[in-house]
């Protein structure tokens, strides 16, 4: 969103009550944030659709500013080789929001008679699109308008996600801070997907070590896709493959946004293949971490006063991040508005 300007979801999976979907799911690599010359970017659609195919994806979201108008395009060029998901990137003055699975144009202006952002927000729940919050920290005007998050009344119980990872890790966006303000909102109760995405406006912004985000769905399907995303069913990586569950003697394991029982014993298990530092995350704190090489494990046993874990990996260093799970998240962190189905 480097010179976008303006142009004219539900709660986690309660393994404890609910059974799993039908199918044999399996993880999905996807790209969930892109432009093309529809909106502010440098490349055609036809330029993109070539290089999304070079690239491998399973699945590709279009999000042009405030349209859906390179769709149709999109799909005739890759549909038999890669799933289109239709989106659009609300656009506005005080923040950007991706409706993923959009099929329809939504009214982006906030403030126009009295829209909020709820309403927007809303409109797309109610299309069956699902609302993340995108680069919430990055910076605004003049490099990119509206870019920051600024929407202090928005209802967060209204969006399904957050992008905690957009573009290349050390770039402007302010990625840092877009995973640490995520990790504040889980604090405060919400139940809120990690998502990632390049936001890629021309070919340089595929090169290197860019996110894509990986979805454990049952089928490679949009509403697959959609579907994993409201569950939690995620993680955000460069490359590395990173998984984390919690295991429960001989129950199934709880996987990325299940709801673990706080009285349950549980051993919170992350795995990983790459090198760096492999981390448990717990209520936003790193609790457990191991220099790890190839593949590798760390474990902690759950305590109580837990109300989410993540599981990252980062370089050796600890500077750059090359991967980031969706929450588990504890019963007890629930708050009104935020049921457990």
């Amino acid at each position: 969103d480097q010179r976008a300007a303006p142009r004219a979801g539900p709660a986690p999976h309660d393994v404890i009550a609910a059974a799993p979907p039908p199918g044999e799911p399996r993880w999905y690599r996807g790209e969930l944030h892109v432009h093309t010359t529809h909106s502010d970017a440098e490349w055609s659609v036809e330029e993109m659709a070539a290089a999304a195919l070079e690239r491998g994806l399973d699945f590709l979201a279009l999000t042009d500013h405030n349209t859906i108008s390179g769709v149709p395009r999109l799909r005739e060029l890759v549909e038999d080789r890669t799933l289109v998901i239709p989106g659009i990137e609300l656009t506005t003055y005080h923040g950007h929001a991706l409706a993923l699975g959009a099929e329809q144009w939504f009214d982006w202006r906030t403030g126009l008679h009295g829209r909020t952002i709820n309403q927007v927000a809303r409109d797309v729940l109610d299309a069956g699109a699902v609302m993340i919050v995108a680069h919430p920290e990055h910076a605004s005007d003049p490099i990119c308008t509206g870019c920051r998050w600024d929407y202090a009344d928005f209802d967060l119980s209204l969006a399904t996600g957050v992008e905690a990872w957009n573009g290349h890790w050390r770039y402007r966006e302010k990625n840092p801070g877009c995973l640490e303000r995520w990790k504040r909102w889980l604090n405060e109760g919400h139940f809120l997907t990690a998502t990632g995405g390049t936001d890629a406006h021309g070919p340089g912004y595929w090169q290197g070590e860019v996110p894509s985000t990986y979805v454990y769905a049952r089928s490679l399907s949009i509403e697959g896709v959609l579907e994993a995303v409201r569950r939690g069913r995620t993680y955000v990586s460069c490359g590395p493959r990173l998984e984390l569950r919690a295991e429960r003697g001989d129950a199934e394991p709880v996987m990325v946004g299940d709801v673990l029982s706080p009285d349950a014993c549980a051993t919170v298990v992350a795995e990983s293949e790459g090198e760096g530092l492999l981390r448990i995350v717990t209520n936003g704190e790193v609790r457990s971490e191991r220099r790890v090489e190839g593949e590798g494990r760390v474990e902690q046993e759950a305590r109580e006063g837990d109300r989410w874990y993540s599981a990252e990996l980062w370089d050796e260093l600890g500077e750059t991040l090359r991967a980031v799970t969706s929450p588990i998240y504890v019963r007890d962190h629930r708050l009104e508005g935020h049921p457990i189905p």
